[in-house]
């Protein structure tokens, strides 16, 4: 019985840690796309595999914030648009019914 109690523990811990690594990522990401921008540029130092590791991480995340802001921001331009055509429908329409 106490045994299956540590292994509970040990996998809540396993979560915090994974969950942690994750909101200090995203931090990272967001943290990098204000300062530099979504264009940084992909930078490998060979001697320092690591490091190269680390910036193919946050480079992968920048672009993939890239791709989601992009669809965002078409996402919202068809639904002006939508809504602009809607509008000229619903002003042309409104005196035929009289």
């Amino acid at each position: 019985m106490v045994i299956h109690g540590s292994f509970d523990a040990l996998i809540i811990a396993i979560k915090l840690v994974l969950l942690g690594v994750g909101i200090l990522y995203l931090f990272r990401v967001l943290w990098t796309y204000h300062t530099e921008g979504a264009k940084k540029p992909l930078r490998m130092i060979w001697s320092d595999p690591a490091r190269s590791a680390d910036g193919l991480a946050i480079w992968l995340g920048l672009k993939l914030m890239d791709y989601i802001w992009s669809g965002l921001k078409w996402g919202v331009d068809v639904l002006e648009e939508a809504s602009a055509d809607i509008g000229e429908w619903f002003v042309g329409h409104r005196g035929a019914r009289g």
